[in-house]
């Protein structure tokens, strides 16, 4: 047992890492070995990772470096790859559409696959039971237990030790999608409401996480704050009153276990107020709270607030915090 927990962490350390890669901090959660890692001289965080074995002898693992960007990977000590050959994979997420993609032999034991930075292929391995990948004529299977509360955890990790941690820094994160374009006046437009927001609302702590210039943003703006994720979306051409339908109608689609909405009761006709939770598999409590504002120049605001961790007292400061920004656009809005 010990001889697989050591092959696991190992591993771990040389996924999107060199040789040379130095431990930063290390623990578990739930049957996953996780770590945050950094170059070996200077100490500089690369990547922080996590891992599970398997009974087939295969360990999965997955890494989100500094810039944000993640990957899974698969390793196990009786492959015989060609190293930095690339091979032709499919993978999927439960009955979710199938992907195709290049997994790279890292060495002649381990293959690494770059994954989309997009909200729904995330959320489907957080949320999702099982994951399938098929390649050079055989097909293996991976339940994803506990990948909610231990994807939630790599994420934070990443956010924590990133470089730099100025608020200027150009990161993109997994929470984004590539069905929206990039937009720098919405952009722009998102970090003058934000700001407003922010100074109302008496949320502390905060950091902003800025989209890449090579990804298409999830959000029009995005910031962590303690335990928290607060993200705000601006659509052009759909009113507050459809927006609630369709997220409940999305939010409901990536929920493959119980899923439950409430529309909140809202002081003012112009903001709507929306409260949806998912049960996954593993028992864990994903809470989300929106606030949907109509925006002068036509269209919706929408603002998220989720945790980074899926837990009854997380699910807590989420209900806190979605009442702030509520407070805050309502009183933002009002001044306009």
């Amino acid at each position: 047992m010990f001889s697989r927990l050591l092959s696991c962490v190992i591993l771990v350390v040389f996924l999107s890492a060199p040789a040379t890669a130095r431990t930063l901090q290390s623990w578990s959660y739930k049957g996953w070995q996780l770590g945050a890692y950094g170059e070996n001289r200077s100490g500089r965080f690369t990547h922080c990772a996590m891992s599970a074995q398997y009974k087939s002898g295969i360990v999965l693992m997955f890494s989100v470096n500094r810039e944000f960007n993640w990957s899974m990977g698969f390793a196990n000590d009786r492959w015989r790859l060609s190293s930095g050959q690339s091979y032709r994979v499919r993978w999927q997420v439960d009955q979710l559409p199938v992907a195709t993609a290049a997994a790279k032999a890292l060495s002649v034991q381990q293959v690494e696959v770059q994954l989309p930075n997009q909200a729904g292929v995330f959320d489907s391995f957080r949320r999702g039971r099982q994951l399938s990948v098929e390649g050079e004529g055989q097909t293996f299977h991976f339940d994803l237990t506990n990948t909610f509360g231990a994807l939630n955890e790599l994420l934070k990790c990443a956010n924590t030790y990133k470089s730099p941690p100025a608020v200027s820094s150009t990161n993109s994160n997994p929470f984004s999608s590539a069905q929206q374009p990039k937009n720098a006046g919405l952009q722009n437009e998102a970090k003058v409401v934000t700001a407003a927001v922010l100074a109302r609302s008496g949320v502390q702590n905060y950091t902003f996480v800025e989209q890449s210039p090579e990804g298409a943003p999830r959000y029009d703006a995005l910031w962590v704050a303690g335990d928290v994720i607060v993200g705000l979306r601006i659509f052009e051409h759909i009113e507050p009153e459809a927006m609630q339908d369709l997220i409940i109608a999305t939010e409901a689609k990536y929920c493959t276990a119980s899923f439950a909405s409430k529309k909140l009761r809202s002081e003012t006709e112009r903001a709507f107020r929306l409260a949806t939770a998912c049960v996954t598999s593993d028992a864990t409590y994903d809470a989300y709270e929106y606030t949907i504002v109509k925006r002068v120049r036509g269209g919706s605001y929408v603002f998220s607030v989720t945790g980074l961790a899926a837990t009854p007292a997380t699910a807590g400061v989420v209900e806190e915090t979605g009442s702030r920004v509520y407070n805050a656009v309502v009183s933002t809005n009002s001044a306009q």
